[in-house]
């Protein structure tokens, strides 16, 4: 469970892959990163003194090694009260996530006090904000009603205090004014909610609604509104959350330019969807869609595209196909069934996957544009990979004419088989790949070797491999795999057949931390004297000095 409360926005939807790109054909190389404990603290320290963005990399590292006593040294030595409430929030969320509940409640704790001491009105707020809700999701509700009410009152002492202009010709956000404290205020209100206090939620959110009508952005008005909407219906005000809807959408009227709301339009529905707020949601979306139809074409479906994931995000995939039948162009169209395909395979839905990835296969016939229609093929083919049909998946790529775009279509089914490891079924489909995509399926069946723990015959078959991105792709992957194991020796001897600089300096450094990691300094070293990337190999030959020299290893 990730603790971490966030705040929804338009660019972070867009993240999420609305405009479903082309899948790469060059999956990259990722090394396994070691544990980091056999290098001391005050070794690192000395290396990132003054870089305060390498201390958060190294505190991110150390909770992905689940190295908790060092990610704690770390904050112990920091001299950042910012960064200590931000680190043991961070350090109590991996806790919680390895069912260690009693230490994220004493780091949580802990947090809460430095965060009553922080300066500055917004770094405090936010501290007590995030550790607020922090403190709900381990169960400690009263706890997290104080932080919510001293953020509370720390807003109020904001708006009261002198309010600082803005750097001339700058485009930054203000860190005051009536929007920045009503955001605040909603967001505590929505944390006593969730402890609870439905009671003091709706009188925060008076004071926030109160703001909001002196906002003379419009566009931030409706935001807010939005907002406030939501909150008030979570503290079960239904009445007065439907009025500030109704308002909000009225604001929204009065933009004038289509273009104008439905860009604000949009920004309401994606907040209603995260929500939940079907039926709101309805409402929006019934207004974007009477947009789009006074749109060009391509606005039309990128409208479409919009609402067909904002349905997807309230499980409503039967609206999203109505939405994706109803546009014209067959290529199109096909496009869009396949962001249902897609997410009915997420779902475990395979049959609903397989009715809709027929309905495209059938739609790709009737194109006329002989590119479209492979490009159509070439994206349901790691599809019908990934619902297991091996025969759909030939029938199909054998429909492809273009020999770039089938050898595309092979390397995304291999990789999409790869991922899930059903490298049995890369097996089946090796007489019938494309001569110059048989490098990638030869790397899959080399590391499924691996993992079987066939040394030789993984080796013997990367020998055969010409093309120097698959060779290296399973050399890493192999080399990794005995990584895990602790099998350093034969990862070292997979690494030095890597010739890539980049990846063959990144599993190298891996397997040195390794040996570093139990003692085994002179290996450490040695490992890394055979770094390939000169700054690399310094750099971490001067954090192993001075691990080997430390007198006790944290």
């Amino acid at each position: 469970m990730k603790l971490l409360f966030g705040i929804s926005c338009l660019g972070s939807f867009l993240l999420l892959g609305i405009a479903n790109a082309i899948p790469s054909n060059l999956p990259s190389v990722q090394v396994v990163k070691s544990q980091l404990g056999g290098i001391p603290v005050v070794c690192h320290l000395q290396e990132i003194n003054r870089e305060p963005e390498k201390l958060t990399n190294l505190l991110d590292s150390y909770l992905a090694a689940k190295e908790y006593n060092l990610a704690l040294q770390l904050v112990e030595k920091s001299t950042s009260s910012e960064f200590k409430v931000s680190a043991l929030n961070q350090i109590a969320s991996s806790y919680l996530e390895v069912k260690q509940k009693d230490k994220a409640i004493l780091l949580l704790a802990k947090a809460l006090q430095i965060a009553k001491s922080l300066d500055g009105y917004s770094t405090k707020v936010k501290a007590l904000l995030n550790t607020g809700h922090n403190l709900i999701a381990v169960g400690r509700k009263n706890q997290a009603i104080t932080a919510f009410s001293l953020g509370v009152q720390e807003v109020q002492i904001w708006q009261k205090a002198p309010t600082v202009p803005p750097i001339p010709g700058s485009t930054a956000d203000r860190e005051d004014g009536e929007a920045k404290y009503a955001i605040f205020l909603t967001q505590f209100a929505a944390g006593y909610t969730a402890a609870g206090k439905s009671d003091q939620a709706v009188k925060v959110l008076a004071q926030s609604l109160r703001l909001s009508q002196t906002l003379t952005d419009k566009q931030e008005q409706v935001n807010l509104l939005v907002d406030l909407s939501i909150q008030y219906d979570a503290a079960g005000q239904a009445k007065k959350a439907q009025e500030l809807f109704t308002q909000s959408l009225e604001i929204t009227e009065n933009f004038g330019d289509e273009n104008n709301q439905a860009s604000v339009l949009l920004t309401i529905a994606i907040k209603l969807s995260q929500a939940k707020q079907t039926n709101k949601l309805a409402v929006v979306i019934e207004r974007l869609l009477e947009i789009s139809q006074n749109t060009k074409s391509d606005l039309q479906v990128f409208y479409a595209r919009y609402l067909i994931k904002l349905w997807l995000t309230v499980d409503r995939s039967d609206q999203a196909i109505i939405i994706a039948n109803n546009i014209k162009d067959t290529f199109t169209r096909t496009r869009l069934l396949n962001i249902i395909a897609d997410y009915y395979l997420k779902a475990n839905q395979r049959q609903k996957s397989l009715a809709i990835l027929n309905q495209i296969y059938t739609l790709t016939q009737t194109i006329e544009d002989t590119s479209k229609r492979d490009y159509a093929l070439v994206f349901i083919s790691p599809d019908y990979a990934k619902a297991g049909k091996i025969d759909q998946v030939l029938q199909v790529i054998a429909k492809i004419e273009d020999t770039n775009r089938r050898s595309f279509a092979w390397t995304s089914v291999i990789q999409e088989l790869s991922n899930a490891k059903k490298f049995d079924q890369v097996l089946q489909l090796l007489p019938h790949i494309e001569e110059n995509v048989v490098g990638t399926a030869l790397s899959a069946i080399a590391i499924k070797y691996a993992t079987e723990g066939k040394f030789q015959q993984a080796l013997e078959l990367v020998n055969t491999i010409d093309n120097e991105f698959d060779q290296t792709k399973a050399l890493v992957a192999i080399a990794n795999h005995y990584l895990k194991l602790e099998q350093l020796k034969l990862a070292f001897e997979i690494a030095q057949l890597i010739t890539n600089v980049k990846d063959k300096s990144e599993i190298l450094e891996a397997i040195a931390r390794s040996y570093d990691e139990s003692g085994e300094y002179p290996k450490a070293k040695q490992v890394a004297q055979a770094i390939p990337n000169t700054t690399q190999r310094n750099l971490l030959i001067k954090l192993l000095t001075c691990a080997s020299s430390s007198p006790r290893k944290y």
